[in-house]
C-alpha cells in the first residue's frame, strides 16, 4: 500500500511540475528517483509491462522521438499520462484528498528512509 501512495505523490508531483522535489536525486528523464523510490523499486517499476513493452521500453522510445524532433520532454503532458497508465492510476486516485493523505504517508516514509541511511553511514 504505501509504494501506491509514493507513486500516486510522484506522478501529481510529475503533472504539477514540483522542481523543489522531481529535481532531487533524479537520475534521468523519468524523474525517478531516491526521493519517492528506493532503486530496487524503480528498477521493478521500471520492468512492468504493457501490450509486451516495459516502461522502461516505453520511455526510451519516447525519449528518442522528442530528442529526434528536436523537443524535451514535458513532465505533465508525457511523462504524468505514460506513468498514470503503468501504474493504473486513476483520476480519482489523484483527487485532493487522496494526494493529501498519500502525500502525509510519503513525507513519514522519506524520513524512515533518511533515518535509515543515516545510521547505515551512507
Amino acid at each position: 500500500m504505501g509504494l501506491r501512495q509514493r507513486i500516486i505523490v510522484f506522478i501529481h508531483d510529475l503533472k504539477t511540475f514540483n522542481h523543489d522535489i522531481l529535481l532531487q536525486n533524479y537520475t534521468d528523464s523519468s524523474f525517478m528517483s531516491k526521493t519517492y523510490f528506493t532503486i530496487d523499486e524503480i528498477v521493478e517499476l521500471k520492468s512492468i509491462e504493457i501490450n509486451g513493452m516495459s516502461l522502461d521500453q516505453c520511455l526510451n522510445n519516447l525519449i528518442e522521438k522528442k530528442s529526434s524532433n528536436g523537443c524535451n520532454i514535458c513532465s505533465s503532458h508525457d511523462l504524468f499520462p505514460l506513468y498514470e497508465r503503468y501504474f493504473g492510476i486513476s483520476k480519482n486516485d489523484c483527487n485532493n484528498k487522496n494526494i493529501k493523505s498519500a502525500r502525509c504517508y510519503w513525507r513519514l516514509w522519506r524520513e524512515n528512509r533518511f533515518s535509515e541511511l543515516v545510521k547505515e553511514g551512507l
